[in-house]
């Protein structure tokens, strides 16, 4: 009597844009997605899921997925396409990018991408390489993150800062513009056990959120306004004298300067603009001086207003006022991705772009399609998007859909399901997802690579993003090795495995 095979277990990663980026267990049976659960061994995110993955299974096989390349056959937007061929999509593709190249240049061609998946191989920048190596124009992601992280490294430099995990051993947390509860789960579990253990949690946010309600203390300033009080914490820090003036001898610059600087933005000064009351600005500064080890938990809302860059300059500078850094557990956290091993010069292939190549924002796309802002080169006369859905998610989305609607505007598009954006595409193209794709899942919340294997059968004819690129290099011809790797032979390249980070965080479990 044969035994009945019984489903296998694989490590897996959330591939969504989130901090948390789960570590995930697929149940998977002759080669089909079966379920999907949290993995409890996980240090960080503890078996815990969020709703948007827990029946991730009914994602991968849900009805209205794209399956097989198609081509439009009715007016752009109206989703109106018919099946082909691999080979007629790819050489329509290929037809049209090379006539484009003719008449225009090849900076006529842009890519639209970001982070629909994290993956070092399938994510935000898997078609750099091939973009670069054809000349397209290079596409800033601005979305979020940019302010923020410029203003990071200019004080204190590529550091992660306080890990995530340390939180646990804080007496004062101090949670800033960030709704841990409903966008970093995981964190605010940390952060929930250090409360437990007598932490004082303090929440600084415009509004109630979920976050704030479940803190000690919720101070609510006027939206757009954290740097006024970020400056007048600074200035009350110095005015009670209670700067670590060892610390800042020994390991800060600047500080006379940023004393001089914050000598006139006191408490008061900071009321009237933040909405803060004056005694509560000095009690949270004294706090934060007095209460060791303090934490500070930035969120990306920080960088979201005019001077949001300042604001996180200012915020940074905390911390080393008050020696705070001397302590397991003080500090203050950005993105610690900084602390991850990536080659990003390996993965991008930034030596490819030729000189001169324009830039274009990824939040002005709807403007450059419609010709705006382009001083110099040609139009865009052709568009590929991956792993985002410009339509729903950049600014001016009048224009975008303006600019979609061209007809002399060939778009390719590579998606799960005709998005709003995919619906104006010439040629749409299946993409693989998830269990189906081999990959390393970046966090910009915790110190963890997290790696997810290739366990199930895509279904219909839908590859990987990066063979759809391999592809594409292959029929222009590019021979540079990178084109030719394989998913594995790609992630052996795309990280130091000789740096200890990656040998002590990378995680499968």
């Amino acid at each position: 009597m044969n035994e009945i095979a019984k489903p296998e277990t694989f490590f897996g990663a959330c591939p969504h844009d989130c901090p948390d980026t789960c570590s995930m267990l697929f149940e998977v049976d002759d080669g089909k997605l079966l379920s999907v659960r949290g993995n409890p061994d996980h240090p960080m995110t503890r078996g815990g899921l969020c709703v948007k993955v827990k029946n991730y299974e009914e994602r991968h096989y849900h009805p209205d997925r794209l399956l097989y390349p198609m081509k439009r056959v009715g007016p752009k937007g109206s989703k109106q396409f018919e099946r082909i061929s691999w080979d007629e999509a790819l050489g329509t593709i290929v037809e049209r990018w090379t006539d484009i190249i003719e008449k225009h240049g090849p900076q006529a061609i842009a890519p639209y991408s970001y982070l629909g998946h994290q993956g070092l191989v399938h994510g935000l920048n898997g078609g750099d390489a091939f973009f670069n190596r054809l000349g397209a124009s290079v596409m800033e992601r601005t979305f979020c993150g940019e302010g923020s992280c410029t203003a990071w490294l200019l004080t204190l430099g590529p550091t992660a800062g306080l890990d995530p995990e340390s939180y646990i051993h804080s007496k004062y947390i101090v949670i800033w513009a960030c709704n841990s509860v409903s966008t970093n789960l995981h964190h605010w579990a940390i952060v929930r056990d250090a409360q437990k253990k007598g932490a004082k949690v303090v929440v600084i946010d415009a509004y109630a959120s979920r976050t704030a309600k479940s803190a000690d203390w919720h101070i609510c300033p006027k939206p757009g306004t954290d740097g006024a009080l970020a400056m007048a914490i600074i200035n009350s820090i110095i005015e009670q004298g209670l700067v670590d003036q060892d610390y800042v001898d020994n390991y800060t610059v600047g500080f006379e300067e940023l004393k001089e600087r914050a000598a006139t933005r006191t408490p008061e000064w900071a009321e009237e603009i933040t909405g803060v009351p004056a005694a509560d600005i000095r009690k949270l500064a004294y706090e934060l001086a007095t209460e060791q080890p303090a934490a500070i938990r930035m969120g990306v809302a920080l960088e979201r207003h005019y001077g949001g860059g300042q604001t996180i300059r200012a915020v940074s500078c905390i911390p080393g006022l008050t020696g705070a850094w001397r302590h397991v557990g003080g500090g203050v956290t950005q993105f610690p991705v900084w602390e991850h091993p990536y080659k990003f010069d390996v993965i991008c292939r930034p030596d490819l772009i030729p000189e001169g190549t324009r830039v274009i924002s990824n939040l002005q796309i709807g403007r450059a399609l419609l010709g705006e802002g382009l001083s110099d080169g040609p139009p865009i006369m052709s568009l590929m998007c991956w792993n985002s859905n410009p339509v729903t998610q950049a600014p001016e989305t009048d224009k975008i859909v303006e600019g979609l609607m061209r007809e002399d505007l060939f778009m390719v598009s590579a998606e799960h399901f005709i998005s709003d954006t995919a619906s104006y595409a010439d040629i749409l193209l299946p993409a693989s997802m998830g269990a189906e794709m081999e990959d390393m899942i970046l966090s910009w919340g915790h110190l963890y690579l997290t790696y997810n294997t290739k366990c199930a059968d895509s279904p219909g004819e839908a590859i990987p993003n990066n063979e759809i690129f391999r592809r594409l290099a292959a029929r222009f011809g590019f021979e540079e090795e990178n084109f030719k790797w394989s998913d594995t032979e790609c992630l052996e390249r795309y990280v130091d495995w000789s740096s200890p980070p990656a040998r002590a965080r990378t995680s499968t479990t």
